[in-house]
């Protein structure tokens, strides 16, 4: 892989320098690959911080006058607010910096009562750089909550697969290849995904990603095969399997079974 001059501690340890001394910066961290353990040459650098009520736009504006002193921004992006999450965010591509090195950079005010993804047995350990006020603390698991919302889930995706199968099969009898996928994916393999999620990985039920570390290795395996789709015959085919091992799936599920993973992670 190419070698590039600026690397992912010469990003971070930027951020740290600029921000730590500001009045309103109380708290950054690492996520994503960071938090579990998992960083590699692919990874980007998913960095949190929580700054004081009103401060969001000055921390942006400290932020990229430090990273513009390491490297030009290429590409920069900021989610239109409100986001879906709550907090201010802002996605960055640096010149001197491999492609893969993304920064996911977000700003959390002090006293906003949205998520900040502290439940570090979902979301992973945070890697934190700097903590003036003790706020980098774990939340523990709601199981109750979660429960309730995962039967939910499940209750959806069955009425998925019940209800808009008959879309995918039209459109295969219809010789229509892209409309067919694009619902294959959406009420058979999404809903499938996160049936496999809530027996095998209950605390990450909401995630799309991780499958390959979530899942036994064989279930995971067989997932990813009804991804590779040949042509029109082969997508009926895997759609077929896909549906009977959801409805395999869904008649086995034991929520005491899911209650203890819950409660042992």
């Amino acid at each position: 892989m190419k070698s590039y001059p600026i690397t992912r501690e010469m990003l971070l340890e930027t951020l740290r320098e600029a921000m730590e001394d500001q009045d309103y910066a109380l708290a950054m961290w690492e996520g994503g690959a960071a938090g579990f353990g998992r960083v590699d040459q692919w990874s980007d650098a998913d960095v949190q911080f929580i700054v004081r009520d009103g401060s969001v736009e000055q921390a942006f504006a400290d932020a990229e006058a430090a990273l513009a002193g390491l490297s030009e921004t290429e590409t920069r992006y900021r989610l239109p607010e409100p986001t879906w999450h709550g907090h201010s965010q802002c996605f960055y591509r640096f010149k001197d910096a491999s492609p893969f090195l993304m920064l996911d950079l977000v700003f959390m005010q002090e006293n906003s009562e949205a998520d900040r993804f502290m439940q570090f047995r979902t979301h992973g350990q945070s890697k934190v750089w700097f903590d003036k006020a003790g706020l980098v603390v774990e939340e523990p698991l709601d199981v109750a909550g979660m429960l309730e919302k995962m039967q939910a889930a499940a209750a959806s995706a069955r009425v998925r697969f019940e209800l808009f199968w008959v879309l995918v099969e039209k459109e295969i009898r219809r010789g229509n290849a892209i409309e067919a996928f694009s619902y294959y994916h959406s009420f058979a393999l999404q809903p499938l995904h996160q049936m496999l999620r809530i027996i095998y990985s209950p605390v990450r039920y909401t995630y799309s990603r991780y499958p390959h570390y979530d899942l036994p290795k064989e279930t995971a395996d067989r997932l990813a095969n009804l991804f590779f789709v040949r042509d029109l015959d082969d997508l009926e085919a895997k759609f077929n399997q896909a549906r009977a091992w959801f409805a395999e799936l869904d008649a086995g599920l034991d929520w005491e079974q899911v209650r203890a993973k819950l409660e042992a992670a």
